[in-house]
Formats: structure tokens, sequence, C-alpha cells
């Protein structure tokens, strides 16, 4: 039976790539599948997964820019004119599932769902749950996770805020879908450097920032004084130079750019990755099975980088440092370490190729069906 399902995702890669894993699996069914986004996301859309794109030209970061104070009014003004976009989309065509991923379209998506008695999902792909999502869940079917346990953040009554493992009834734990790219990775084998040289990976964007870019280049300049090592490197145009001077000073093979389209040749090629701990980030990672240091975004929202990076560090699947601890000489110690000690390092990542669910995409879809059926239920309890 051909059904529609509208998914609803920001135009990150965090939220645009799991969407679209769990297209392609919905197209394959024969369904058909509509993504509401907004307009960083067209240039990424994977036309053979979806029927119809519609874009949102409105973002938060728009109104900050533009408007200052008049922050709060413009966002609210936005998510409203969102929100009846959507209600009319649902009236016209109503789907049979509404899926949303996180960023700013998927609140109001989901949102309109609801007021229309419409089942909707609500995909949390963080270690700690969303603001919104937090609301979302609440009147959502069902609520699937991209980690194992989940946390909520709650007001004591000395009004500090605290953090609580999440227990929801229809919580139903998926894991992160990523790219068909990166899935094959699965079954390649992690392997030791062959000829000494160490490949070391550092995904960092614009999450990485200057504070990558300050301490990466150092850090491995003095490492390469006792280790052998190439390097790729992800960082923004404005440190490419810089960065690229400290390479060549220390005669390091070194590759710069502001964004790589095969991170998953890169990711077979590396033996250690420097990274930020964003959830897509770190599902591509355990793909892979390659040993990381995470260095969590401190002021990201709601914490949720720190708390995807514990559950890694906990597991034994990756090395963190935090910010504030994150200098060239604790680097320099760290990769010294893992450079010296194979047996670590295959340990880090047989531990952390464990943390990924390979059918995370049909998971998904399977409660989506799951869904479906519960409501196929009610209808036929009701008109009996």
């Amino acid at each position: 039976m051909n059904s529609l399902y509208v998914l609803a995702a920001g135009g990150t890669g965090g939220h645009l790539f799991p969407a679209m894993s769990l297209a392609k699996v919905l197209k394959s069914r024969g369904h058909t599948v509509v993504l509401f986004t907004d307009e960083r996301a067209i240039q990424w859309v994977d036309s053979s997964c979806v029927d119809k794109v519609i874009v949102s030209r409105f973002r938060p970061s728009h109104s900050t820019r533009l408007l200052g104070k008049f922050h709060k009014r413009a966002l609210a003004i936005g998510l409203l004119r969102c929100g009846v976009r959507s209600i009319f989309s649902f009236m016209w065509k109503r789907p049979n599932a509404v899926i949303g991923f996180g960023g700013y379209p998927s609140a109001p998506t989901i949102l309109a769902a609801q007021l229309l008695n419409i089942p909707s999902v609500v995909h949390e792909c963080n270690a700690i749950l969303g603001r919104a999502n937090a609301i979302l869940m609440k009147r959502a079917r069902a609520v699937t996770t991209g980690f194992p346990t989940v946390s909520t953040r709650y007001t004591t009554k000395t009004g500090h805020r605290a953090v609580k493992p999440m227990a929801i009834a229809h919580q139903q734990f998926t894991g992160n879908p990523v790219s068909p790219k990166i899935l094959r990775l699965t079954n390649i084998p992690y392997s030791l450097p062959s000829d000494g040289v160490f490949n070391i990976f550092i995904m960092g964007g614009s999450q990485g920032a200057s504070l990558f870019s300050r301490v990466v280049p150092e850090a491995i300049k003095q490492l390469a004084a006792k280790v052998k090592v190439r390097v790729i490197m992800q960082t923004r145009d404005e440190d490419i130079s810089t960065s690229k001077y400290v390479y060549e000073q220390a005669r390091i093979e070194a590759v710069l750019a502001p964004f790589f389209t095969n991170i998953d040749e890169i990711l077979q090629w590396a033996h250690i990755v420097i990274s930020r701990s964003g959830a897509l980030s770190l599902a591509e990672i355990a793909t892979a099975g390659v040993p990381s240091v995470l260095v969590p975004l401190a002021n990201s929202l709601d914490g949720d980088q720190l708390y995807n990076a514990m559950q890694y560090e906990e597991n034994g699947a990756a090395i963190v440092v935090q910010e504030h601890m994150f200098t060239t000489a604790k680097l320099v110690s760290v990769l010294d370490e893992l450079c010296h000690s194979g047996d670590a390092l295959i340990g880090i990542s047989q531990a952390v190729r464990k943390m990924y669910v390979t059918d995370a995409a049909e998971r998904l879809a399977m409660a989506i069906a799951s869904v479906e059926r519960k409501k196929l239920t009610r209808n036929k309890k009701t008109n009996a």
C-alpha cells in the first residue's frame, strides 16, 4: 500500500542525513516521501529519495543578525508561519505520519501534525533530550532515539538544573542512520599502519572553528618529532593558510579544506580521528570503527555534545577531552600514547563499533509502521 510520509529536518548534516536515510528506505518500499527543511539542505537533498521538498526560507539565525533585539518576536512569527504552512499542506493532502528529526523546520511541522491528529514520531538523535522534543514527545505516537540511554533535564526544588535518564513507554532505540556510503565501512576491518605512518583525520568544520586550528596543527607538529604522521584536516577557509604553514614547517603531509565530500574514504584511511561529538559524526566514526579523540562543543545547546561523548567514553569507545582541557600539551600526550599502543587502538576500535546500529534506518521504518498499525487498530475499535 502506497502511503504518504512527511519528514521534517533542519538543513544541517546531523538532522538532514538521517532523514534522507529513512527516506531511502521508505521510497524503496513504494511510499511517497515529502521533506520539510530549510534552504541549507537544497544542495544536499538526494532527489531520488524524495518526491517533493518544501523549503522554509526563514531561520532563527537570520532574525538574530537582521533584527537584533526583535529576535524573539521574529522567531515566533517565523515558527507560526511555518506551522500554518504545514497545517494547510496537511489539510490539502493528509500524510500517514510525520517524522521530525530536529532543527528549525521540525518543531512547527510536528506540532501541526499533532493539532490535526496525524500520527507523529519524534527522533532524538542526541544522548540528552532537546528542548523542543521534550514538548513534542508528549503527544507523539513514538519517540525514537539515537542512543540507548537518553537523559532529560529537570529543575530541582532548589532551582538547579539536573539530569536524569528518560523513561517513556513508547521510546524505541533505533540508532542514528548514516548514508549508504558510510554504511559500507561496517564490514571493513580497522588495521594499524603497515608503513609506520599514522593517518590522522580532524573533523572540525564550523563546529571545530578556531579552537582546532589553534591547537591541532601545533600538537601534531610536536607529535611528528616522535611519530610519523599524515593529516587530513577539515577547517574554516580563513584558518587554512595558518594551519598549512605549521604543517609545511614541520614537513608533514597535510590536506586541508573546509568540506570533504568523500568522508567515507577518509574514515577508511584514518587511524585516529579528532572530532567534535555531534550525533552524526559519532555515528559515522562508530560505523567506520575508528578510534577517536572527542572534544565536545562547550556551548552546544543543552550540552548535547558532552552527553554524547560521555556515553562513548563510558563504553571505552573514545577518549574525551573537554574544551577547557584541550591544549597543545594535552593533545600531544593523548596522541603519543595512542600511537605507541596498538592494543589500545584496536580495543577502542572494537568498542566503538559496538556503539553503532547497522540497521538504524530499517528500525526507524519499523517504528513508523508500528505507529500506523496502532492507528488502524484504534480505528477498527472505534468503528466496531
